[in-house]
């Protein structure tokens, strides 16, 4: 799951693949898990939505869409950008605008950080999650991030109102983590309180609920050994059965549903193909890494240190594996799993044995990003037209494409640069390693977020599937938009000094999101912040939500 944050990184890379942040949800959506003195307005005890009263939650708090708010904003703040108190009035008076009904001025006024009685729009974007926050929490009764139904109808009822739940708002203060020069801090981030841990855990009780109302055939409350059996074969079976209708819907070229003799024999070659392929690429990195005396070739004791790091590799992959069941299914939080939660996790090991296959079977996507990034590097470097890039073009590209990953430097050394000297050692590169494998739980967390469309605590290859569609095509539209806007004279490419300025545009972009989600101002990135960062690039740019639970309206 980590894998899948960090390649969002280099979403922006295009022919080059360089590092671009990304962000996703709303990181600091309420706790599922979490209290409230307003826990009590509950949506069973309120009065049915009147036709009268109309929908005021959209854009500003379910679904909140900060793109939408980040626009009404500056058309409200006027011509300096930030919103003072006059401005705030005007704004109350007009239909759709960034004000409505329940804000009021003082409550802007707590998220004023330099006290200047004007609100910029980071400040004004703290406010709306801090009042998002505090209504979900007052009326989210089922605790899965959404408001539907009898809880949309009174949340409705109270803001139309001029009303918000609860006290006035005040600001979110984050959690610090200072890291000293020396290296990152002690502390797991990871062990702090977070929503989308929260979230992981209801997930898991009903992904339980769901598993004894199949297996335990006897009702006795638990799993004996032949229902424990059952379940397992069945699981298997299941996810195989995913696996075989990913492989049809791949090389099914007639779309029958089954694969021919031609079709099995076209996916068989194109399998060992890649086979080849990928080992050698492999061989090579090997080579690359391991072969200490330069003489092209893995002699005896450079082998046995290759395997030695490979072991503790995984045992480390083997360690987090242990932490991660344990965080993820031990529902009743003592430390250790019990046998029935132990039962969830060996069923969730076959599927992840099982699915595991798939990484090798067809090109993940591979060949349209591939096709894309062709077609992309065609129009702009193609100078005379002739469907083809030359020599000189493709010198051109590459130079390109050289500042390109430069700038995504910029990413990596904001959270890799500990003592800020420009240069990343050994020694950081490790400790921070170090530091996001503490941080590895919030990634799975909050990656799960976005997957388990169905809220069943699993995710399916279908739903993998699709987020890696939904990602690949965000990202490809991210693409074509931010190019479109260093299109001066719109010929449809990008020329020189377009290029020039789409590289400073793109590191100007980097540095201003780098220092919105520096929250502690140490000047790097740590996990956390980082996390944050690229859930906000998914979210704003890319347009991508978390997914719904089977019981939430399609956003």
């Amino acid at each position: 799951m980590r894998k899948i944050l960090f390649g969002l990184i280099c979403l922006g890379s295009f022919a080059a693949r360089a590092e671009i942040p990304a962000r996703a949800a709303d990181a600091n959506s309420p706790a599922t898990g979490a209290s409230s003195p307003d826990a009590a307005i509950i949506a069973s005890s309120q009065p049915a939505r009147q036709p009268s009263i109309p929908d005021v939650l959209g854009g500003a708090i379910d679904p909140y869409q900060p793109g939408m708010e980040r626009g009404r904003f500056f058309k409200a703040a006027g011509v300096d950008n930030e919103l003072d108190v006059k401005e705030f009035a005007a704004a109350r008076k007009l239909k759709g605008s960034f004000v409505r009904k329940f804000d009021r001025w003082k409550a802007l006024l707590a998220f004023d950080k330099n006290s200047n009685k004007h609100i910029d729009w980071f400040e004004a974007e703290a406010y709306r999650k801090n009042v998002r926050r505090r209504v979900l929490s007052a009326f989210d009764a089922n605790r899965d991030g959404w408001l539907t139904g009898a809880e949309r109808n009174a949340a409705n009822a109270m803001l139309h109102a001029g009303q918000l739940p609860g006290k006035s708002p005040v600001p979110t203060r984050p959690v610090v983590i200072h890291v000293p020069t020396s290296g990152p801090a002690d502390e797991e981030p990871d062990d702090q309180p977070d929503g989308a841990s929260d979230e992981m855990r209801e997930r898991m009780l009903r992904l339980r609920q769901k598993v004894f109302a199949k297996y335990d055939t006897n009702d006795d409350g638990k799993i004996d050994d032949e229902e424990r059996a059952a379940m397992m074969d069945s699981v298997a079976a299941g996810a195989q059965a995913e696996l075989d209708q990913l492989e049809a819907q791949k090389w099914d070229a007639d779309g029958d549903g089954e694969l021919n003799e031609q079709e099995a024999a076209e996916m068989e070659s194109a399998l060992a193909e890649r086979k080849l392929r990928d080992q050698r690429a492999s061989d090579l990195r090997n080579l690359r890494r391991w072969d200490a005396n330069g003489d092209g070739e893995l002699d005896e004791q450079e082998t046995a240190v290759m395997d030695e790091a490979r072991q503790r590799q995984e045992a480390a992959r083997q360690s987090w594996r242990e932490r991660s069941d344990l965080r993820m299914f031990d529902l009743d939080g003592n430390g250790q799993l019990d046998e029935q939660e132990r039962l969830l996790a060996d069923a969730e090991a076959v599927r992840r044995d099982i699915y595991a296959k798939a990484a090798t079977r067809g090109d993940n996507g591979r060949q349209k990003w591939q096709a894309t990034m062709a077609q992309w590097r065609l129009r702009n470097f193609d100078a005379d037209r002739d469907g083809q890039i030359n020599e000189k073009e493709q010198a051109q590209a590459k130079e390109f494409e050289a500042k390109l990953r430069e700038t995504g430097q910029i990413f990596r050394r904001k959270m890799t640069d500990l003592n800020g000297d420009g240069e990343i050692t050994e020694a950081e590169q490790q400790a921070v390693r170090k530091e996001w494998q503490k941080a590895g739980w919030r990634i799975f967390a909050k990656s799960f977020r976005y997957m388990d469309a169905d809220g069943d605590g699993q995710i399916s290859l279908n739903e993998r599937s699709s987020f890696q569609q939904r990602m690949q095509s965000g990202t490809i539209g991210y693409m074509e938009r931010f190019s479109a806007s260093f299109d001066a004279n719109r010929d449809g490419r990008l020329d020189t000094r377009e290029r020039d300025n789409f590289i400073a545009g793109m590191t100007r972009q980097f540095e201003q999101r780098i220092e919105k989600f520096d929250t502690d101002r140490d000047g790097r990135l740590s996990p956390k912040e980082a996390i944050e960062l690229m859930e906000d690039f998914v979210q704003e740019e890319l347009g991508i939500r978390p997914a719904a639970p089977a019981n939430a309206p399609t956003k």
